[in-house]
């Protein structure tokens, strides 16, 4: 089960950040008048980029492969550093997708480890 927790956390940071927003104009254009704070919006996203690091510092534990967590450190360094440095926002969409990118490499790391036969002792 901990093997979803990188997944998890990159989607959820994903849809917290661009979901919301589409989400948001939605309802405008429906004229129903819907607000979040920007504080809380902004560490839903957060939250979900740390979770999303803890699950790939676990995984590099069962699939000993480095890229996909070195992948994500810079793509939540990426939204790290658009919300508490200075706000891009294409720097910090740049960070959501290679956090996805990198949950997407994870995956299949952790798929193909699993497919691997294990060796027969002699």
């Amino acid at each position: 089960m901990s093997h979803w927790i990188a997944v998890v956390g990159s989607i959820f940071s994903f849809l917290a950040c661009k979901g919301l927003l589409v989400f948001f104009g939605a309802m405008s254009a429906l004229g129903v008048s819907m607000s979040l704070d920007g504080t809380i919006w902004m560490w839903l996203i957060v939250a979900g980029a740390s979770v999303a690091l803890v699950g790939f510092a676990i995984n590099v534990l069962h699939h000993k492969n480095l890229f996909p967590s070195l992948l994500a450190a810079a793509g939540a360094g990426a939204v790290y550093y658009s919300y508490f440095v200075q706000y891009f926002d294409r720097v910090e969409t740049a960070g959501l997708i290679t956090l996805l990118v990198a949950a997407i490499i994870d995956y299949r790391a952790l798929r193909y480890r699993q497919s691997k036969p294990k060796a027969i002792p002699a």
